[in-house]
């Protein structure tokens, strides 16, 4: 997120979950693990997710995340998960509570014990980072290209953003999926990386 005027948000960030595509990943191509995973005719849940470009990203509209979700739905949000890489929820009304409880539904959650936890009153929360920038923050966390914690032996799978505050232009969060850029270098390349 750009150090823009009022922008403001807490993530969450997943544990769990990477070392599944990990350990298939060492068995054949990095791509292979998530080829078996992009046949979203699986999912039967009432939520949609429109593609937001062909390799990555969905917006999924149909669900309250505030309420309680069945196995079958937080199975498919996975499967959706899993195909477009980076899903956004628009409009959701969540407490901080919630928001971990959402992220417990896909794993242990990661906690970095060097971060400020995100403080609601008198309730700390060791789970939440809280990333905040505006107009006098010298240099805003993660401002730059990164990967959350990228590196830790086992790095988290996902991290789960709640928007609260967005300047009226910039503020930005891009992404890239590592998996086709993994499968546009050749094959020589592609050997080199092998158990990187």
């Amino acid at each position: 997120m750009s150090a823009s005027a009022g922008s403001s948000c807490r993530a969450v960030t997943l544990a769990s979950a990477a070392a599944v595509l990990r350990r298939s990943a060492i068995s054949g191509p990095i791509s292979a693990a998530l080829r078996r995973w992009r046949s979203t005719d699986r999912m039967s849940s009432a939520f949609e997710v429109r593609p937001i470009t062909p390799t990555i990203g969905g917006e999924v509209s149909g669900i309250d995340l505030s309420q309680d979700l069945s196995d079958k739905t937080i199975a498919d949000l996975h499967t959706a998960f899993l195909d477009r890489q980076v899903l956004f929820f628009r409009d959701q009304d969540i407490t901080v509570d919630q928001h971990i409880a959402f992220g417990r539904h896909f794993g242990d959650l990661y906690v970095n014990l060097a971060a400020p936890p995100y403080k609601d009153g008198d309730a700390v929360y060791r789970e939440v980072i809280p990333i905040y920038a505006d107009q006098d923050t010298p240099r805003a966390g993660g401002e730059v290209w990164h990967s959350d914690a990228s590196c830790d032996p086992e790095p988290p799978s996902a991290s789960i953003m709640m928007l609260h505050e967005l300047p009226p232009s910039g503020g930005d969060t891009l992404f890239a999926i590592m998996y086709a850029a993994y499968d546009a270098l050749s094959e020589a390349m592609q050997g080199c990386l092998v158990g990187v």
